[in-house]
């Protein structure tokens, strides 16, 4: 139980470190006269000054850059931010990448990094659009069936609708394309997920929309059917941002 406890606790001090910069951003950014567009510049300052941190930390304890390695052909990446996974795609085998990013404050540093990638910078694509917006997407032609794969890290956590995300993932893949995800969920624990619905009320408004309290695993059983290549879950009950993460083909049929 005091492990528990302790557990919890620390965890609960990390969030309140992110939330007090987050809080920190919002606030220059609305006394610069940036009132409408507060939220969102403001997470993609958070993001982008933390950013190196989420990497090194996906790096050493995750399996992101092994997920990330696998994408092939047509290629939509949603939510890239600041462009930690560019790295980490394999140009070798990626024909087309498209950045889904609606915040346009991350869009100067990704072009800042493309263009010291050329091998793939002149592959990717930026694209100013939320998943859900099918004219937007289909200006690329990004039609239903069409893409051969689609990363997602950490990204589900920031969609009102999770469960409709995938089941528009799933229409845009075409048969035996891949869906590979990394996203925080959820706790198994009944304690630890009254924590993250307490904490969620800061949490949500100021790291752009992210749930701590997302059913990924939930949202990806509703849709299908299934390919399994590889699937995981954080078993640490405690933890208040527990990473589940997949490796799904849809079937050819």
């Amino acid at each position: 139980m005091l492990e528990g406890f302790l557990n919890r606790y620390n965890a609960s001090m990390d969030l309140i470190e992110s939330i007090q910069h987050a809080l920190w951003y919002l606030l220059q950014c609305i006394s610069s006269g940036n009132v409408l567009g507060a939220r969102e510049h403001a997470f993609a300052i958070w993001y982008i000054t933390l950013g190196h941190h989420f990497a090194i930390f996906e790096e050493k304890c995750t399996p992101v850059p092994r997920l990330v390695a696998q994408a092939t052909g047509v290629t939509l990446e949603l939510g890239p931010g600041s462009g930690n996974q560019l790295s980490r795609l394999d140009t070798r085998y990626v024909n087309k990448v498209y950045g889904i990013e609606p915040n346009v404050h991350f869009h100067k540093i990704l072009k800042k990094k493309l263009s010291d990638m050329p091998d793939l910078g002149h592959k990717y694509t930026i694209v100013t659009a939320k998943l859900e917006d099918e004219q937007a997407l289909r200006e690329h032609d990004i039609e239903p069936g069409t893409v051969d794969t689609v990363l997602c890290m950490q990204v589900l956590c920031s969609v009102k609708d999770p469960a409709a995300a995938v089941k528009q993932i799933y229409r845009l893949l075409k048969p035996g394309g891949h869906f590979l995800y990394w996203e925080h969920c959820r706790s198994s624990d009944v304690t630890t997920r009254m924590l993250q619905r307490m904490w969620n009320i800061v949490w949500r408004p100021l790291i752009g929309g992210c749930s701590l309290t997302v059913r990924i695993d939930e949202a990806v059983q509703k849709t299908g059917p299934w390919v399994v290549k590889e699937s995981g879950h954080d078993e640490d009950p405690h933890k208040l941002m527990p990473r589940s993460w997949a490796h799904l083909r849809k079937p050819e049929f």
